[in-house]
């Protein structure tokens, strides 16, 4: 499951980002980056990938929903798989960074940093991240 970003759950407590609306991207880094509950935007982070086919920034995340949980008495935040195309060989993607895309990165908003766990080495396919089913993140009651 990911782990949050401290400005980025403030945003989306306050309102001032809303999950379903707000532009969202996903990007790949390595094991180079550490995550840090205290980053806050896009400049912050380091170890981005760099392979063939991958666009800095990453993509976009498509179709972010939330939902209530009440069995385990949480909000859950998903979204579709995401999908990475023609990536090619080259650095592994250790972790997927959700965050809310201004346009300029000093301004883009980190939301949640999600470790990949056993993922498959780029070869030039498409490259897909499969979201817990639990959702990309949860907030528990």
């Amino acid at each position: 499951m990911s782990n949050m970003y401290q400005t980025g759950l403030k945003a989306l407590l306050d309102g001032s980002l809303a999950w379903g609306t707000s532009a969202m991207k996903v990007m790949l880094v390595t094991s180079a980056y550490t995550h840090d509950p205290d980053h806050d935007d896009r400049v912050d982070v380091t170890g981005e990938i760099t392979n063939g086919g991958y666009s800095a920034g990453g993509v976009a995340l498509a179709n972010p929903v939330s939902a209530v949980d009440d069995t385990d008495n949480e909000a859950q935040c998903d979204a579709d798989n995401t999908v990475f195309p023609t990536l090619a060989a080259g650095d592994q993607p250790f972790a997927a960074i959700v965050y809310y895309n201004s346009g300029v990165a000093a301004n883009d908003i980190l939301i949640a940093y999600c470790p990949l766990t056993t993922p498959p080495a780029p070869n030039g396919g498409d490259y897909t991240i499969v979201w817990n089913t639990e959702g990309i993140f949860k907030i528990a009651a």
